[in-house]
């Protein structure tokens, strides 16, 4: 029998809902068996063409792009006793495997199958609006968080408007500001909330990654001009709406610090993206 066995993938949410779990999916149908490694939780983005499922949570989640520095190669490489125990014989593929710079290719985007994520029966909640208040020191990314005040801010202003609104992501790198409170819900739980939301706001992140694939509008900031065309086409095969609210220029990124739009210009921003969805 002709197997596959593909990861751990322990990288970044996004890296892996755009550059890995769409390959592997694209070249699963060349095998007549396929066997996934992937972090706890994370099973619902190979559901679909996956025949079996491990779990791999070495490290620390502190993860950079395709990796996780505090997770040494050995501990990949033991984990080759799973693979001989579920498929001695399989082709194994691993993340770092790839070229260099290959996530910003269209023809890489072109070699990936993609599946909507979302709208099964397991709905947790269905709020207007998705803040996700990025939190976490990881890899020295503070300068990318949303301060607090100020999502507090933006809340308090849409639910004046008539608006509901939750809060997403993880417990330990994110934060509740009002609303309903979503943060720790499995990522099957999370797609579907997406998938019946109209709008997610925050700065660039997994969960606005993620929500490109429910089909769920996003508006977001903190990208650097060069990461414009990833996040509204190279990182979106379903052409979801992106309204990315820019800085004036690229320096604040390259000397990591912090760009915020003013909170009443996300409202005013996102009440007119709202409108359109209820139009």
């Amino acid at each position: 029998m002709r197997t596959l066995f593909a990861g751990p993938f322990i990288g970044e949410l996004g890296w892996e809902l755009f550059c890995w779990q769409g390959f592997i999916r694209k070249i699963a149908s060349k095998f007549e068996r396929v066997v996934i490694a992937c972090r706890t939780g994370h099973d619902a983005l190979y559901a679909d063409f996956a025949d079996d499922i491990l779990h791999f949570d070495e490290g620390t989640m502190e993860t950079d792009m395709c990796y996780d520095r505090s997770v040494k190669s050995k501990e990949v490489i033991s984990f080759r006793r799973y693979v001989e125990n579920f498929a001695p014989d399989a082709q194994w593929v691993k993340p770092n495997a790839f070229p260099s710079r290959w996530w910003d290719s269209e023809p890489w985007s072109a070699r990936q199958s993609f599946v909507r994520l979302g709208g099964d029966s397991i709905i947790v909640s269905h709020p207007d609006v998705l803040l996700h208040v990025r939190n976490t020191q990881k890899c020295n990314t503070e300068f990318r968080n949303w301060p607090v005040e100020d999502a507090s801010d933006v809340a308090h202003l849409l639910m004046e408007r008539g608006y509901s609104v939750a809060c997403i992501g993880r417990h330990e790198s994110s934060t509740f500001v009002a609303g309903g409170d979503l943060r720790g819900i499995s990522l099957a739980q999370l797609t579907n909330a997406m998938a019946s939301s109209k709008l997610i706001i925050g700065p660039q992140s997994g969960p606005t990654h993620l929500a490109t694939l429910c089909g769920l509008p996003q508006l977001c900031w903190q990208t650097c001009r060069d990461h414009v065309a990833r996040v509204t086409t190279h990182w979106n095969p379903f052409n979801t709406h992106v309204t990315i609210m820019q800085s004036p220029g690229d320096s604040y990124w390259k000397k990591r610090k912090m760009w915020l739009p003013e909170s009443i210009d996300i409202v005013e921003k996102a009440k007119l993206m709202l409108e359109k969805t209820d139009g």
